[in-house]
Order: C-alpha cells, then sequence, then structure tokens
C-alpha cells in the first residue's frame, strides 16, 4: 500500500499514513508513491491546516509550505537535511483525526489510515514458551486498556527461537513441510503441497540449496482455523554483518 511516514514516537517506532486509494487494482504487488504533488498536497492541506486547528499558536513554527520547507532543508551537497518537529501527547488524539479527515477528503486520501511500524524491538519481550501468563502480563503492559481496537483489525507475531549451546542450527530445506504441517495442523499431502505454492519462497542461506529458511502467506483453506496469516523459518547468518546503510544491509 503506498505510504509516507509521518514522524516516531520512539527511535524504533514510525507512525505511517496508508493510502489504499492509491493501490494500482492491475498492479497490485507494485508500490506506486506518492507523486510530488500529492506529498505537497499532504503537508499544505492536511498536515499543515491540523496542526493550525489544534495549536494554532504555534503556527509560526512549523514550515509555511512544503515547496519552502523543501528548498530550506536542501543542503549545498544536494542532499536534504531533515529536521523534526514535536506535537504534545495531550493533542495528539484531536491531531490525528482532524489530519484523517483532511486527507479522506482527497481522492487520492480516501480511506486512509495510520500504520505503526515497530522494527527491532524482539529483544525487548522475551519470555519463556511456557509461560503464557508471563507473556500475557508483558503484553498488557504495553496497552493501556482504553487503546485497546477491534481485536480483528489485530495480528499477533509470534517468535520463536531455537539455540544449541555450541552449534549451528540451520534449517533443511527438505523439512519446510515438516515444519507447515505443524504449524498449520495439516496432512502429509497438503503440506508438501503447501511447499509447491507460489505463496511460499525459500531464502537459500550461502547459496546452499540443502539448508534455507522460507516464507509463506497462508492462505484461508490452509488457514483453517489457526488464524496464522503468515509464517516465516529464517536462519540468523546475516547476524555478523547486518547494518542498514542507505540501500545497502550489509558490511
Amino acid at each position: 500500500i503506498p505510504n509516507a511516514a509521518l514522524g516516531t514516537v520512539t527511535q524504533r517506532h514510525i507512525v505511517r499514513i496508508m493510502f489504499p486509494a492509491l493501490v494500482n487494482l492491475d498492479q497490485p504487488a507494485r508500490v506506486h508513491p506518492l507523486t510530488q504533488e500529492q506529498h505537497t498536497e499532504l503537508y499544505n492541506d492536511c498536515i499543515r491546516l491540523a496542526i493550525y486547528a489544534v495549536l494554532p499558536g504555534e503556527a509560526g513554527h512549523w514550515p509555511q509550505s512544503y515547496r519552502a520547507e523543501y528548498n530550506r532543508i536542501r543542503g549545498r551537497d544536494g542532499t536534504l537535511k531533515f529536521g523534526t518537529q514535536q506535537v504534545p501527547d495531550n493533542v495528539l488524539d484531536d491531531f490525528g483525526t482532524e489530519l484523517l479527515r483532511r486527507i479522506r477528503a482527497k481522492t487520492w486520501g480516501q480511506n486512509a489510515f495510520f500504520f505503526h511500524q515497530i522494527r527491532g524491538a524482539r529483544g525487548t519481550t522475551q519470555h519463556v514458551s511456557g509461560g503464557r501468563a508471563d507473556a500475557l502480563e508483558r503484553l498488557l503492559r504495553i496497552f493501556a486498556p482504553e487503546a485497546f481496537i477491534e481485536p480483528s483489525h489485530w495480528h499477533v507475531d509470534i517468535g520463536l527461537e531455537f539455540q544449541a549451546l555450541g552449534r549451528v542450527l540451520w534449517w533443511r530445506t527438505d523439512a519446510h513441510w515438516r515444519i507447515l504441517k505443524s504449524s498449520l495442523r495439516l496432512s502429509h499431502e497438503d503440506a508438501i503441497g503447501a511447499t509447491q505454492s507460489a505463496r511460499y519462497s525459500r531464502d537459500l542461506a550461502c547459496q546452499l540449496s540443502d539448508v534455507s529458511g522460507f516464507r509463506m502467506e497462508v492462505g484461508s483453506r490452509l488457514r483453517g482455523d489457526t488464524g496464522i496469516v503468515y509464517i516465516q523459518a529464517y536462519n540468523t547468518e546475516k547476524t555478523p554483518t547486518y547494518l542498514l546503510d542507505g540501500r545497502y544491509k550489509t558490511k
């Protein structure tokens, strides 16, 4: 879904605005970014005016237009030197409501919604696999009771990490069907068939075909009553060299 980053809450938490009206149904797998004209309207007609509505005293501290700010932050070397603006938490609800109202009034902004992207936080929510009560308590600490929304709108990301002291563990390519059979409670035939589906793809480890991870979008027939919509098994061989640096992801 085409989207734009709106702001950050913490270092690893990005709030994005999703624009489903911009999805190209003829090419659903291809992401079409917002045009410069749409970016201009997003700031000038939506973000800026929403701020004026909830924080009129801050009008002088926010850029007067998208074009003026774009010109201001362009450095001598041609790169953009981004800055930030803060929105007090006591007006966030009003700001979000007003912003979505203005965006949805645009043809390209119909049915827009907020998306919270939190990355690299796996190590903050560890618990022993058998401690279900402890896991639930840790989850409830994250949200205030009034913050819960319709449960059917949520996906829960569950991760299991397997370790053996002094050993390196890799997924066997010829055993992927066993993982799918156990996780999705499939028959032997359906599990084998799933590994031949267009929704299933392998991630080779160091170009070795016998060991690989995989990922798969789970369709409704294979999902059954498990509630699982996506499943992935991956290796951690990239950890010693993984580094996000622009378009590069390794040293």
